[in-house]
């Protein structure tokens, strides 16, 4: 499994917060007992040091995080177009294609499906 590594920088206004907190508000995918695990095994650094849930924040603290990068689920790409013109674009989307950009889910979404579709059109660019 590949990891990624992300470092944010605390502003003036998310200081004196709980780390926990912080993350969760930031990266709200993941719950405060999620980051807890995480920090407690040590994926979270604060300041190139290890660091408590509990610890409050200064500003210009940096927070590095390690993911785990996971592949994007499979799902069924193919949309049928039911109606197009200059106003509107109709489309049947499969069941569970997610709409949009969420979660582990961010190439294999409708609305990416249709602007790489749509990118190459000359007339729709």
């Amino acid at each position: 499994m590949e990891w990624k590594e992300v470092e944010v920088v605390v502003q003036e206004d998310q200081a004196r917060i709980r780390l926990d907190q912080f993350l969760v508000r930031r990266f709200s995918i993941i719950n405060r007992s999620g980051w807890q695990e995480r920090i407690d095994a040590g994926l979270v650094q604060v300041n190139e040091a290890k660091a408590r849930p509990s610890r409050k924040l200064h500003t210009g603290d940096r927070i590095r995080i390690e993911f785990q990068k996971k592949p994007e689920p499979d799902v069924i790409r193919d949309v049928e177009i039911v109606h197009r013109d200059d106003c509107i674009l109709v489309v049947n989307k499969p069941p569970n294609l997610p709409v949009h950009p969420s979660g582990i889910y961010y190439k294999n979404t409708l609305a990416h499906i249709l602007i790489d579709r749509f990118s190459q059109d000359p007339e729709h660019p």
